[in-house]
């Protein structure tokens, strides 16, 4: 719902959220705003005129043109917004101390600030121009059924990534719902992140890595056999695991910017080309797993793709989150999406105001690549013994 132009008068806003809205060139007079989110807001060349701002979430948002000069802002999250010349502040009122960064600071694809693909798409052109080995082909004995088939075709010719439902059976992933969501709720941040209305969305998302000393079903879950065996066409024999987890998004998190993970997450220039020779079309250097353990609905599914862009062999930059068109992606409960990481990707924000998603992450590579994460230095003994006799892949995965 737009809200551009609007104004509002002698009102109290209280836990109140606009998050992601078009408030550009609004008046605000006389308001009392306390306890708000305004997280990625356009509030462009808005008025604050004789206001009182409290407790408020401006993280992310745009604020170039603002005039707040009349009006009084305590404890306020700017972390993150950008705010220029034209930008009227309160006497003696520093935004860098709240975390905004002046316009001519600004890069959206920098590592330790980067914009969500929805706000990349709503900047305009005079903004974007502001920042401006060989593989022998082996004659093979394994055969693969028409799933693995499918799989290596996708992510190396086709859309760069495919969903595979119903592998698993419902009270697996019944079991290792309940385990991240216990966890989830144990976690120390989380009190934290549903406790208060305008809490900053980065406090929203929670990792949790030590999962094969977990449960032993997150041992069975790092290896899907139909999608080892194609993997191991597309990275070598003994491909590793690299990095694995349980990525939680409480509700109400924000989404991740658009990127790639080639052979791990890397944060190159916009635009930069992936160089030539490290790794063909044909014999990848990264492919990837998420699997989702809860229930989607229209709020909190995801991920963000662009189909093919594998094939560029580059990094996105700001005109292609304008230029092409991207597919959110619907996993159901149990699925999984197996992507080659050169694809364009970015995890969609949980707009649920109650439904915390969880899902798992695993990160492949060829075992030549430096590991990003040792699963291996604090794993139990048992977990590899008991993955042995059930005859798994584990001790390679880890090695």
């Amino acid at each position: 719902m737009k809200k551009k132009n609007k104004r509002f008068d002698n009102q109290k806003l209280i836990k109140q959220s606009f998050w992601e809205q078009d408030l550009s060139n609004s008046k605000f007079l006389n308001m009392k705003i306390q306890n708000c989110v305004f997280t990625d807001s356009n509030l462009s060349n808005s008025e604050f005129i004789n206001s009182q701002i409290k407790n408020t979430n401006l993280t992310h948002s745009n604020l170039k043109g603002v005039n707040f000069e009349t009006s009084k802002l305590m404890n306020v999250n700017l972390r993150d917004a950008v705010y220029n010349d034209k930008t009227k502040w309160p006497k003696n009122f520093n935004p860098k101390k709240y975390g905004a960064i002046k316009n001519k600071d600004f890069n959206p694809f920098s590592y330790k600030r980067k914009l969500s693909y929805k706000t990349i798409k709503s900047l305009s052109l005079k903004e974007i121009n502001f920042y401006k080995k060989d593989i022998v082909k082996e004659k093979s004995l394994v055969k693969y059924n028409s799933i693995e088939k499918k799989i290596i075709s996708e992510l190396t010719n086709g859309k760069g990534y495919i969903v595979l439902n119903g592998y698993y059976k419902k009270k697996l992933i019944d079991k290792a719902e309940k385990i991240i969501d216990k966890k989830l709720k144990k976690h120390k941040d989380y009190k934290k992140a549903t406790s208060s209305f305008e809490i900053d969305k980065k406090i929203k998302s929670i990792n949790f890595f030590d999962l094969l000393n977990t449960d032993k079903i997150f041992t069975e879950m790092i290896q899907p056999k139909i999608v080892m065996n194609a993997f191991k066409k597309l990275m070598g024999e003994n491909f590793i695991c690299t990095y694995y987890a349980a990525q939680c998004s409480v509700a109400g998190s924000r989404g991740q910017s658009l990127h790639l993970d080639y052979p791990y997450v890397s944060y190159n220039k916009p635009g930069d080309k992936i160089p030539i020779g490290m790794g063909s079309k044909d014999f990848l250097l990264s492919c990837g797993i998420l699997t989702y353990l809860n229930d989607s609905n229209k709020d909190n599914y995801g991920p963000i793709v662009l189909s093919g862009s594998q094939k560029f062999r580059r990094f996105p930059n700001i005109e292609d989150v304008k230029k092409y068109k991207f597919t959110k992606i619907k996993v159901p409960k149990g699925g999984m999406l197996i992507l080659n990481t050169l694809m364009w990707h970015a995890g969609a924000p949980n707009y649920s105001e109650i439904n915390d998603r969880h899902l798992l992450v695993a990160h492949y590579t060829p075992n030549f690549i430096k590991l990003r994460m040792n699963l291996k230095n604090d794993l139990k003994k048992n977990v590899l013994l008991n993955d042995k006799k059930n005859k798994g892949i584990l001790k390679q995965l880890l090695s």
